[in-house]
């Protein structure tokens, strides 16, 4: 189902693709997704058959609760007892029109079968049962402790385990078509979302077939965040600055690329988060997000406050699918890669240098494009190479690199240059200093659109410490400790 987006407020329209399954809505407070999600209901809802059997539960959806667990309404009421009464007998009918926990609750009433399936839930996580009981005042709803037969009214309950009864009875409901739920993490324990999202995932399918359901949620939860091969990436829509939504189409050739396989399927818990920022900055491993991390902190940037995320690839290998996924669904992309990564092949310069903005770049410096400059200062780095090999090597003693002895020379000559080109003595200095300047001049411009590389090589070299034998990760918090010793100027 194709729905378009209205543009409200001034916020951005655009169209979402509802596919048999779950179709998530990730993106920062502000952005549109409650939005989108009104316009998905009121489209499905006018789609003949499908009318009946939309259920929509808001973020609020258990709001007629609070009003019997704090004293929300007025002083001094409502926090006493916990003892909740909710709709009215009349409102049955038309439970599922009731965009709120007292609905799920009605419908609880009359469904013995639903009831099971739910209660049996409660029972195995929390040791719970509830029941039902009407009177003039509405539906009450009390809970049972099963081990020590203890019963309480559901205001003294917790949040969470009534959040749970509300989603348990939607997802559960063969009746619902479709359900859509703004952020159903509300309350809940990460592990208690993975749960959740595993319940939801194992009714997910086409409304047609029995038993199923097409869910629609929107979340700010990485753990609500249904993302475990390239073939979930379809199903995901971003939310987030001035442009539409995205959502990347099936037919799409990003979908069939063997890296970004790789790397969606190596997902952590920090990579699926990294979806909801707006700005990324992709790092060369684990050790570079330690220091790079703990840095920023250091310096007072706040970058989670300002939505932006540091995520280590594994490997520079890494950089330019992870960098097509990320620009492609919107987001700021910077890359901080090593050093060799410049040196070894022209990849992460290529991808660059086809960016938006990079050909002004270049003609302002006096070339058709950078990576024409990178050729033409790669080419006589070379041949400098070759006719003073004797000479490099003794500038290039000290640096630290095991590498092959022509890989090495390559490497630690470009790295020296672009840190100390003063080692270099008589004509060959010269020569040295002067593609220093040029280089210069390439990796300014480079890094005006988001690509910075390590000058002195790896992160590890930056390091004051020698505790050569300790692991990498290791080594990186013992810096970060280090740096964090330091006055911001200095560092």
């Amino acid at each position: 189902v194709t729905i378009p987006l209205e543009v409200v407020s001034g916020k951005p329209g655009g169209i979402i693709t509802i596919r048999p399954g779950i179709t998530t809505l990730v993106g920062p407070n502000g952005s549109g997704k409650t939005r989108a999600l009104r316009c998905i209901q009121q489209a499905l809802r006018n789609r003949g058959a499908e009318a009946a059997h939309v259920r929509f539960l808001p973020a609020g959806r258990t709001g007629p609760i609070e009003r019997f667990r704090a004293a929300t309404d007025s002083p001094g009421i409502g926090s006493q007892h916990g003892e909740a009464f909710y709709g009215h007998v009349d409102y049955r009918p038309s439970w599922h029109e009731i965009e709120s926990i007292v609905g799920d609750l009605m419908n609880l009433d009359h469904r013995p079968d639903l009831r099971i399936k739910v209660e049996t839930r409660l029972q195995q996580l929390f040791d719970r049962g509830f029941d039902f009981q009407w009177s003039q005042q509405g539906l009450a709803m009390s809970f049972t402790a099963m081990s020590s037969k203890a019963r309480y009214q559901s205001g003294l309950e917790a949040s969470g385990i009534t959040q749970l009864v509300s989603l348990l009875a939607a997802i559960y409901d063969d009746t619902i078509g479709t359900l859509i739920v703004d952020e159903p993490e509300i309350s809940l324990h990460p592990q208690l979302q993975a749960f959740i999202l595993e319940e939801m995932e194992s009714v997910a399918g086409d409304w047609a077939d029995p038993g199923k359901k097409r869910i629609v949620i929107s979340t700010h939860s990485p753990s609500f965040l249904p993302l475990r091969s390239l073939a979930d990436l379809p199903g995901i829509v971003f939310f987030g600055g001035e442009a539409d939504c995205r959502q990347i189409d099936l037919a799409d050739g990003l979908l069939l690329s063997s890296k970004l396989k790789d790397f969606v399927a190596r997902t952590s818990l920090s990579h699926r988060q990294a979806l909801f920022a707006e700005r990324i900055l992709l790092v060369e491993g684990p050790s570079d997000e330690i220091v790079a991390a703990r840095t920023t902190r250091h310096l007072g940037l706040k970058i989670e406050a300002r939505n932006s995320q540091v995520l280590p690839a594994l490997g520079k290998g890494e950089f330019r699918e992870a960098r097509k996924l990320f620009t492609k669904i919107g987001m700021r992309v910077t890359v901080l890669a090593d050093l060799d990564a410049l040196a070894d092949d022209n990849t992460l310069v290529n991808d660059f240098s086809s960016a938006a903005g990079a050909n002004a770049i270049a003609n302002a410096i006096g070339h058709p494009s950078l990576i024409d400059l990178d050729g033409k200062l790669r080419s006589e780095l070379a041949g400098l190479i070759t006719a003073n090999s004797a000479a490099i090597d003794a500038a290039i003693a000290a640096y630290p690199d095991r590498q092959d002895p022509d890989v090495r020379r390559r490497r630690c000559a470009l790295a020296q240059l672009l840190t100390e080109p003063s080692a270099f003595a008589g004509a060959l200095g010269e020569k040295m200093a002067a593609l220093a300047t040029r280089y210069g001049v390439l990796l300014d411009g480079l890094e005006q659109l988001g690509c910075f590389f390590l000058r002195r090589g790896a992160i590890e070299n930056y390091y004051a410490g020698n505790s050569s034998g300790a692991g990498k990760p290791a080594r990186a918090s013992a810096e970060a400790d280090r740096l964090a010793t330091l006055p911001p100027t200095q560092l």
